[in-house]
C-alpha cells in the first residue's frame, strides 16, 4: 500500500485552544491548561465552535514530560504549554527516572477532567504522546543517539519506565469514561532513526504497549496517528483493512458510529486533527495488531 502521509496527517498542534473559545467562556488559557473544570467547559466549547462530535484533551502534548519532572512554561502566542528546558543532560541521569504520580499535578486534572466531560455525556479522546516521544521532551534526541551504542540499556530502562507509566495512564483514563486514546510517536521518524532504532525504541515498544491494553478496549478504541500508524505497519507490526462508512459524515461521527463495535480496538491511517472533516473517501481504517 503506498501510503502518503502528507495528504491525511495535519500533524499536532500547538495551538489547540481557540481564542474564541477563551473569550466566549471567560476562562483564560492558563486555567484552560491546569484546572479540571475550565479544561472541561472549553473543551465543549471547543468541541461546539468546530462542529465537532468529541471532546479533545489535553490541550498540550507535554503532559506526560511534566508528570516525569520536565518544568513547562505558558506560551501566550500559541496559548500553549512548552517544556521549558530538557530535564536531563546527560544518559546517566536517566536512571533516576521512576514512575509518575497519576494522583496529582496536571495529569490528575486531566484524568479528572475525562470524568466530568464523559458524566455530561460526551465522547472524550485523551491525547497521549508514546513513551519514545516523552524521552526526547525529557533529553535532547541528539543525546539519545549518542548514547545508544555505549549506554543503551540506560536508554531502553528509561523507555521502558516511561512505557509503564503510560500504560497506567490510559488505563485509568479508560476506567474514567475516556473512549478513544488517540495515540502518537511524533519523535521517532523512521527516516531519521533508521529502521534497526525504529524497531527497539518506538515500534516494539508501542506494539507491546498497544497488545497489553487490547482487554481493556471494551467500548473503546485506540487511534494511532497516522504518522504512527504508517510506519507501524510498514515495519510489520499491524495489518490495515478499510471499513466503509456512511457518506457524508465527518471522520469524528466515524469514529464514534465503531465504538460500541468490540472487534474494532485500533484505528489508525487518518487524523484526529480533522475529527470535524468529512471524510471524502467514506473509509476508515481499522488496525489489527501481528
Amino acid at each position: 500500500m503506498d501510503f502518503n502521509i502528507d495528504s491525511v496527517c495535519k500533524g499536532e498542534s500547538i495551538d489547540q485552544i481557540p481564542e474564541a473559545a477563551l473569550k466566549e467562556t471567560g476562562i483564560c488559557f492558563e486555567d484552560a491548561h491546569f484546572k479540571k473544570d475550565c479544561m472541561a467547559e472549553v473543551s465543549e466549547k471547543i468541541r461546539a465552535i468546530n462542529g465537532d462530535s468529541i471532546c479533545h484533551i489535553p490541550f498540550s502534548v507535554v503532559v506526560e514530560a511534566e508528570a516525569f519532572g520536565s518544568k513547562v512554561r505558558l506560551d501566550k502566542n500559541t496559548n500553549g504549554v512548552l517544556t521549558h528546558d530538557f530535564k536531563y543532560s546527560k544518559i546517566e541521569e536517566l536512571t533516576d527516572i521512576h514512575e509518575f504520580d497519576l494522583n496529582t499535578g496536571t495529569i490528575k486534572e486531566v484524568l479528572d477532567c475525562i470524568d466530568i466531560l464523559s458524566k455530561t455525556g460526551n465522547v472524550v479522546a485523551l491525547n497521549v504522546e508514546a513513551p519514545f516521544t516523552i524521552l526526547t521532551l525529557l533529553i535532547n534526541s541528539l543525546t539519545i543517539f549518542k548514547g545508544l551504542r555505549k549506554q543503551g540499556d540506560i536508554i531502553c530502562n528509561a523507555i521502558l519506565t516511561i512505557q509503564n507509566s503510560v500504560r497506567e495512564y490510559i488505563i485509568k483514563a479508560i476506567e474514567r469514561g475516556a473512549r478513544i486514546i488517540s495515540y502518537s510517536d511524533p519523535g521517532s521518524d523512521v527516516s531519521v532513526l533508521g529502521p534497526k532504532i525504529y524497531r527497539k525504541l518506538s515500534g516494539e515498544i508501542s506494539y507491546n504497549l498497544i497488545k497489553s491494553l487490547e482487554s481493556y478496549l471494551h467500548n473503546s478504541i485506540i487511534h494511532l496517528c497516522a504518522r504512527t500508524s504508517f510506519p507501524f505497519e510498514k515495519m510489520g507490526f499491524c495489518t490495515s483493512t478499510p471499513i466503509k462508512v456512511e457518506k457524508g459524515i465527518n471522520y469524528g461521527e466515524a469514529i464514534c458510529s465503531l465504538l460500541d463495535n468490540n472487534n474494532i480496538k485500533i484505528l489508525g491511517h487518518k487524523c484526529m486533527e480533522s475529527t470535524n472533516k468529512i471524510i471524502e473517501d467514506s473509509l476508515i481504517w481499522k488496525l489489527d495488531l501481528k
